[in-house]
């Protein structure tokens, strides 16, 4: 399991040549941009310009999305472990199972 954090700055839904859907997002953090490529629609889970922590499996072409959590842009990112609503943060979506 890998985590990444960040500000979304591109979210975006491919369909490869054999008709799977893979979202492309890509995160910006301290100067630098990471982007994923996540199995499946997850377009609704990584709303932009909001701050999200993504918990993932990686994978070829695409990687496993197992827990997001979204907060308000320009906010501290969470805590490892933390599971409540708080400190500023609006919404917890829970792991994917």
């Amino acid at each position: 399991m890998q985590t990444v954090s960040g500000m979304v700055t591109v979210v975006h839904l491919s369909i490869t040549g054999g008709g799977s859907s893979i979202t492309v997002v890509t995160l910006a953090a301290g100067g630098a941009a990471n982007t994923i490529n996540f199995c499946g629609d997850q377009r609704s889970q990584f709303p932009m310009s909001q701050f999200v922590e993504a918990s993932f499996n990686p994978g070829s072409p695409c990687a496993t999305l197992l827990a997001i959590v979204v907060g308000q842009a320009g906010l501290t990112p969470p805590l490892r472990g933390r599971k409540s609503i708080g400190f500023g943060y609006h919404a917890v979506l829970w792991p994917f199972t």
